[in-house]
C-alpha cells in the first residue's frame, strides 16, 4: 500500500512540474518595477508595474512573445531598440501598440501619456 501511495504521489508531482512549465516561464519573476526608457530624448520614462501585470495576466508569453516556455524572458530592449530593425518595431512603437492595445481591449489600465509616463 505504501509503495502504491509513493508511486501515485511521484506521478502527481511530475504532472504538476510538467503542467507548471507550459505557458509559463522559469521562477525568475524579473524586476518588480522596471523603467522603460525608449531613447532618453522624448517623454519621461515609463515606470512599469511588472509584478502587477504578471499577477493579472499570468502568462509571460503574452508580452514576452518571442521567448519560449521554460526560458528566462529577455528584456524588451533586447529585441526592440531605439530604431526599427526590419520586422521588429522600435521599443516605443512596440510598447505603445502592445500596452495601449491591451489596455483598450481589456478596458483596464492607462491609455493616455501621463498614465504611464507621469508615474513614479
Amino acid at each position: 500500500m505504501k509503495k502504491k501511495l509513493v508511486a501515485i504521489l511521484g506521478v502527481a508531482a511530475m504532472l504538476v512540474m510538467i503542467a507548471g512549465g507550459t505557458g509559463a516561464f522559469a521562477q525568475d519573476k524579473g524586476p518588480a518595477h522596471p523603467t522603460l526608457n525608449y531613447n532618453g530624448k522624448s517623454k519621461k520614462v515609463a515606470n512599469f508595474p511588472h509584478h502587477d501585470h504578471q499577477a493579472r495576466i499570468g502568462d509571460c508569453q503574452v508580452c514576452h512573445h518571442k521567448d519560449k516556455a521554460g526560458e528566462t524572458p529577455r528584456a524588451c530592449k533586447s529585441c526592440h531598440g531605439d530604431k526599427a530593425d526590419g520586422a521588429k518595431p522600435k521599443m516605443k512603437d512596440a510598447m505603445h501598440k502592445r500596452c495601449k492595445g491591451c489596455h483598450k481591449k481589456e478596458k483596464h489600465g492607462p491609455t493616455k501619456c501621463k498614465g504611464c509616463h507621469g508615474r513614479k
